[in-house]
């Protein structure tokens, strides 16, 4: 019952102009309650977390945007309350988004004599 019943959790790094993640949950045969999204520092989400419902054998997606980009790993938890087994948190851990490659601007000089 227990396997059948823990949702998987997906999640990767959004191309984006400011940091955003995409978290993807994929329920089993178990509605699972989202009771909040926990940031570790340095990192900040911007804008609230309100509860999420999600029913049993679904999919859903939620987008995650960041203040602002730091170097260390942005770590977070999702804690959840799962129908019938109870509460577990979902520890996650991502490396830093990639540094978008900023376009070189180059000025050309003609020398002519």
């Amino acid at each position: 019952v227990r396997e059948k019943g823990m949702p998987q959790v997906d999640v990767g790094w959004k191309k984006s102009t400011s940091p955003k993640i995409i978290i993807s949950i994929t329920t089993g045969n178990q509605k699972v309650s989202i009771t909040n999204l926990e940031i570790e520092p340095p990192w900040k989400g911007r804008g609230g977390f309100k509860l999420l419902e999600i029913n049993a054998n679904s999919k859903y997606e939620l987008n995650i945007s960041f203040k602002q980009r730091h170097d260390e790993d942005l770590s977070f938890s999702l804690p959840m309350m799962i129908d019938e087994l109870g509460g577990w948190t979902q520890h996650l851990r991502l490396s830093p988004p990639p540094v978008e490659q900023e376009k070189v601007l180059r000025s050309v000089e003609n020398n002519e004599k």
